[in-house]
């Protein structure tokens, strides 16, 4: 339409993302403890796989976490250890929203029936590496 002065830098989110470290089916034993940490995008029985933005961090950070974890099974039962876990409901993004929320490192996949955000660099190793050759060094 037309241009304008510079009004400074694009405002970018502040918060980290949590990303899945492992491949396989959400279980509600593990979003339970990682629901402490942040907003989930992600439900319980859904498909994730490694490098896949599963949330939202509520520090600054990156935080790599197993959202695939299954709870041991003993012989031994507890009757609080059978109450069932009560979680809330994941946030959904639509296209628009997920656009604004990725950052440089990210990408979007859109597929007819999910929308999804992961990592540019799918393993955690290699992102650590990239990170680490990314700090300028100090001489």
């Amino acid at each position: 339409d037309n241009y304008r002065e510079y009004a400074g830098d694009i405002v970018t989110r502040r918060q980290g993302a949590m990303v899945s470290w492992e491949t396989g089916i959400v279980t509600a034993y593990a979003l339970r403890n990682a629901e402490e940490r942040g907003e989930l995008f992600v439900g319980a029985g859904e498909q994730v796989y490694t490098g896949q933005v599963v949330g939202e961090n509520s520090r600054s950070m990156d935080l790599d976490i197993n959202v695939c974890k299954k709870r041991h099974l003993s012989n031994v039962r507890a009757v609080s250890a059978e109450e069932l876990v009560r979680l809330t409901p994941p946030r959904r993004m639509t296209l628009e929203e997920a656009i604004v929320w990725i950052t440089q490192d990210e990408l979007l996949e859109v597929t007819p029936e999910s929308i999804r955000i992961r990592k540019t660099v799918l393993d955690r190793q290699g992102r650590y590496r990239m990170k680490k050759s990314d700090r300028p060094t100090e001489n």
